[in-house]
């Protein structure tokens, strides 16, 4: 399922030079009617996210409804009534209980099979689109994704999911590539500019990455139709370029950002706490720091991935660095969030990398 996460060598040198040399980060306004939510609809759709909040999913789930049969051409709106119904039927999150579980199984295909009858009846790009995002198979996917092309190919979703599937099989030309359809076709397509700025943080140019991480939460700050949880997804990432930049008092600033994230809060502040010490140059402090929060969330992701930088690049400790970013990659890889799985593939990266280190050691 795709929603709104390293790289390469070559390939990353390919993405920068192909769409984003000589970057701007200024990002337009979108002019795309998929991407349009009107006035009245908007409102509805900050209401429901409070209801769903609150765990009122039938009441969110209702009201989008009705607010994307006013406006079935809204992909925003549809993936917002997808998340309602998701959650109603306790299919997303933890609490839902592994997928693997056959009747959480079964009422999510059928939630699929919904949509892409709903598509069929009523084809169209967005329709298309949306049945798309609910396929646990790629290629199925993919059909229908050709499917909304050859209905309108000006369609921007089209390419940037494209460029998502690409991202889950580290396909990173070809993420490069529909990158660059989506944004030629729309330059203000907001889920492209974050997956464009998500890539660059996973190796490519540090200091574009975090421009565009910044300008992208600038820019969405007050738009309902971004997700809390993909803004969260942002800011870690910068604080993960701000530690990797070696500005741990920037990624202590981003840390204290991350409201409303899965991590505990005394975990959160001995991240902060880490980051802190980091910048005093206390090494051996923060890395004190970073396991006392693993201790105090032992779920908890960040804690690991403080402790693996610190190991990777300070105590330059290449076996413990691997170690963390396995462990990473094996609790993310038991979460069907999707934010997890974007971690997974970070931790893949960095094991990748340290695997290349040690071969490379005299």
């Amino acid at each position: 399922m795709w929603i709104q996460r390293a790289m390469l060598g070559a390939a990353l040198a390919l993405l920068g030079s192909a769409c984003m040399s000589g970057y701007d980060t200024r990002i337009p306004p979108s002019q795309s009617p998929y991407d349009a939510v009107a006035p009245a609809q908007l409102a509805v759709l900050a209401k429901s996210r409070a209801q769903l909040l609150r765990g009122e999913w039938a009441q969110a789930r209702a009201s989008l409804e009705q607010a994307h049969r006013s406006e079935p051409g809204s992909i925003p709106l549809g993936i917002w009534l997808q998340e309602a119904q998701l959650a109603e039927q306790g299919l997303s999150g933890e609490a839902g209980g592994p997928i693997s579980d056959p009747l959480r199984t079964a009422r999510l295909d059928e939630l699929t099979r919904e949509w892409r009858r709903a598509a069929e009846a009523q084809p169209t790009a967005a329709s298309y689109v949306l049945a798309a995002r609910l396929e646990r198979d790629p290629q199925t996917a993919r059909v229908l994704l050709d499917r909304a092309e050859s209905l309108d190919s000006r369609c921007p979703w089209v390419p940037y999911a494209r460029a998502f599937l690409c991202a889950r099989e580290r396909d990173w030309a070809q993420v490069a590539k529909q990158l660059q359809n989506a944004l030629e076709l729309e330059p203000g397509h907001l889920q492209s500019r974050w997956l464009q700025a998500w890539t660059l943080a996973r190796g490519g140019d540090p200091k574009e990455a975090r421009a565009r991480l910044r300008a992208w939460l600038d820019h969405t700050a007050e738009d309902p139709r971004i997700e809390a949880r993909l803004r969260g997804d942002a800011e870690l990432d910068l604080a993960l370029l701000e530690l990797l930049g070696d500005d741990p008092a920037a990624a202590t600033r981003s840390l204290a950002r991350l409201e409303g994230g899965s991590m505990s809060e005394e975990a959160r502040i001995f991240c902060a706490r880490a980051s802190a010490a980091q910048a005093r140059g206390d090494l051996a402090a923060a890395l004190r720091l970073a396991e006392e929060a693993s201790r105090r969330d032992p779920q908890a992701l960040l804690p690991l991935i403080q402790q693996a930088i610190l190991q990777q690049r300070h105590t330059k400790d290449l076996e413990r660095a691997y170690a963390l970013w396995s462990q990473v990659d094996e609790r993310s890889g038991t979460s069907r969030d999707f934010s997890a799985v974007l971690e997974q593939l970070r931790a893949r990266v960095e094991q990748e990398r340290l695997e290349r280190a040690v071969r490379s050691r005299p």
